[in-house]
Parts: structure tokens; C-alpha cells; sequence
């Protein structure tokens, strides 16, 4: 894209260094300044469900327990109150753990919702029609994850049928773990013949001693085909998911080198989940720094209001500059996004969303609001 104001000629590279933007380098159209900004907001770490696959119960959920900040509602009203009157009416992705159990769930989600509308990253297990009736569902984003290891699909595809006829843009996330492909293509089957979308996401760990997705069998693998075919728009974005370089299946199995998996074995982990990218890995894939729409209109908010440009950046070391590390939500009122888009050469970028200007056919369909 040509048009428009040149964006920021400096940004940081991985390392925290300058990445400076060629002098011919993208420029930002209207479509870039006037998009809504997405917030994801990891609410806390917290679950009802404790799924054999989910990297906090392989890691034990305890273990996350200090990272979690539950500030008053009152104060959580404040601070998006304060980016509403900001940047205007966003988008808020919500996960954890799961939001449902989060204090004054219901609350929160009603006050969020006269401000900016709200995706859930939920598995369901709430009061449906409490929430209907306290909610603007107008406002509302469901991304339903089904785990038939705590769900039964009957009762979770009634609860996704109640929001779908009530107008609510539902959509189903499922894990392809290797006990759950056997009937993954029936399930498939069943809620896109309710006109609910099925996508599937890639599991990545180790499973009767074989590593994911390069260890699956072929009957694995045919399951997972017999889902995956089709022309419809979730296959394409499953294939995508898969496929995408940044993903760690395409590097190494399970996203790490040999020494690092062993010393991962060593230290007793039975799967390792989520992937970890080695170091040695990324400084050997180094890719030339592209500009990027991410903490201009994308932020990581962490349970404690610890807030980032990305999802890349690991949590916790707020000594990063500011265009990685953009200040604590929670607690700072001149709590602010970057004001330009910045350049970044983060190796290999894990997001296959990423906001890379000059891109777009690639990245803006998959960020959606309700409006």
C-alpha cells in the first residue's frame, strides 16, 4: 500500500537493538490507522477443566498461581474506560485459563460490553442464559474450545445452538490430540450443518512417547485428513495454522533442537507444551525486519496487567523499551499503545495473524469484531 502518512523509521529488533526501516520501505493507508485495536487479555491462570494436553495442567496449574492479579471491578472499569476514551470502541480477546471462572464473570463481560466488544476464549461451562440476559450479545464473540474430555458433546452443542439462534458469531476450536481424531471429521460434520464454524488446532507434545505432529501414525494422519478436506474458509485457515513457518512443528519436533529437548527430558517433562523455540534456532532463521501493526493495534495483556506488544516476548521482564514492553494496564493511567507502527525481526514470529504491513491479504480477514 502506498497511500497515506510514512510510518515510524525505527523500531527494535529482537535483541532490543534498532531495526531501522528502509527509506523505501512500507507506508500506512487509512485502513492501517483507522482499524480498531485488538486487545488480548489473558484474564487470568485459572481453570475448571484440567485437559491432558493444556500446557498449564502439563505444567501444573499451581505453578501459575502468582502471576494471577484480581483487581476490584471498579478498577478494571477504569483502565478500559480510559483506553476507550482513547482509542475508541476495540475489540477484547479474552482467554486464560478460562474467563468463566474469573470473579463477577457476568459483571465484567456486561460493563466491558457498553464500551468495546468481547470475544471469549471459553469452553461454555457457565450459565447460558444468565449470560444472555445480563449481556449485550450484540457485542459478543464466542470462540468455543470443545474438550470431550470434560464436555460431552451433546450438552456443549446445545449450549453453542443457544448462541448461535440468538445471534451470537459462534465458533468451535478443537485440539487434535491424538485421542480426540477418531471422531474429530463427525464433530466437524455436526456444527458446520448448524452453520457453526470448526477449526482445528494443531497439537504439539509428546504422547505415548512419540512427538507431535512429526510422530502421529498413519491412521493419525488420515483422521486428521478426513477433517481437513474441504474448500470451505476453516480448512483454509486450519491448513494455514499448520503450515504457517513461525509454527514450531516446521523447525525441529516439538519446536526445539535435539539438546534442548534432552534437557527437557532430563528434567521430567512429559510433554513439553507449548512449543519452545531454541535460541541457537531463531538466531539461525534470522529474517530482515518488516513493519508491524502489532502494539499499535494489537496489545498481550498478562493476568497481573503486565501489557506487550506481542505475543512473542516471554512475560515477566518488564525491563524491555517500550516497543516491546508497553507498561502495566492495571496500574499506570497514561497507559499507552505505540503511537507508530514499529519494525521487528523476531525469529521465528509464532503468529500466523501477525500485522505485517504490505500483507494485509493474509492477516485481515482473521481479525474480526462484532460490528
Amino acid at each position: 500500500m502506498t497511500d497515506g502518512t510514512a510510518a515510524s523509521q525505527s523500531g527494535v529488533s529482537e535483541n532490543g537493538g534498532a531495526a531501522t526501516m528502509p527509506s523505501a520501505g512500507p507506508r500506512l493507508s487509512e485502513f492501517h490507522r483507522t482499524m480498531p485495536v485488538f486487545y488480548n487479555w489473558e484474564i487470568h491462570y485459572s481453570c475448571n477443566y484440567r485437559c491432558s494436553y493444556c500446557p498449564f495442567t502439563v505444567s501444573g496449574w499451581h505453578t501459575f498461581s502468582s502471576k494471577n492479579a484480581y483487581p476490584p471491578l471498579s478498577r478494571l472499569e477504569s483502565a478500559w474506560r480510559r483506553l476507550y476514551e482513547r482509542y475508541g470502541k476495540g475489540h477484547i480477546a479474552i482467554s486464560g485459563g478460562e474467563p468463566c471462572t474469573y470473579p463477577e464473570f457476568v459483571p465484567l463481560v456486561q460493563t466491558l460490553t457498553r464500551m468495546h466488544s468481547v470475544e471469549l476464549n471459553t469452553n461454555l461451562s457457565f450459565d447460558e442464559e444468565k449470560f444472555a440476559a445480563a449481556v449485550d450479545l450484540k457485542r459478543i464473540r464466542l470462540a468455543a474450545s470443545f474438550h470431550p474430555q470434560f464436555a460431552a458433546f451433546e450438552d456443549f452443542f446445545k449450549r453453542t445452538v443457544y448462541f448461535k439462534e440468538r445471534g451470537v458469531d459462534i465458533f468451535v476450536n478443537y485440539v487434535s490430540f491424538p485421542e480426540q481424531l477418531e471422531e474429530m471429521w463427525r464433530y466437524k460434520k455436526e456444527f458446520q450443518a448448524a452453520g457453526v464454524p470448526f477449526y482445528i488446532m494443531p497439537f504439539n507434545g509428546k504422547y505415548e512417547e512419540r512427538v507431535y505432529p512429526q510422530g502421529a501414525t498413519e491412521r493419525e494422519k488420515a483422521c486428521y485428513d478426513a477433517a481437513m478436506n474441504g474448500v470451505d474458509p476453516e480448512t483454509w485457515i486450519n491448513r494455514q495454522r499448520r503450515e504457517w513457518p513461525g509454527h514450531p512443528g516446521q523447525y525441529f519436533p516439538n519446536g526445539v533442537t535435539p539438546s534442548e529437548a534432552a534437557r527437557l527430558e532430563r528434567q521430567g517433562e512429559k510433554r513439553v507444551v507449548p512449543p519452545v523455540v531454541a535460541p541457537e534456532l531463531a538466531a539461525a532463521a534470522k529474517r530482515a525486519p518488516v513493519l508491524c501493526l502489532m502494539g499499535y493495534r494489537y496489545c498481550k495483556i498478562r493476568p497481573n496487567g503486565e501489557t506487550y506488544r506481542c505475543c512473542a516476548w516471554l512475560a515477566g521482564n518488564t525491563d524491555l523499551p517500550k516497543p516491546i514492553y508497553l507498561g502495566n494496564l492495571y496500574e499506570d493511567e497514561k497507559f499507552s499503545l505505540l503511537e507508530e507502527p514499529a519494525m521487528c525481526d523476531y525469529t521465528p514470529c509464532p503468529c500466523e495473524r501477525c500485522m505485517v504491513v504490505g500483507e494485509e491479504d493474509r492477516w485481515r480477514h482473521r481479525w474480526v469484531t462484532t460490528e
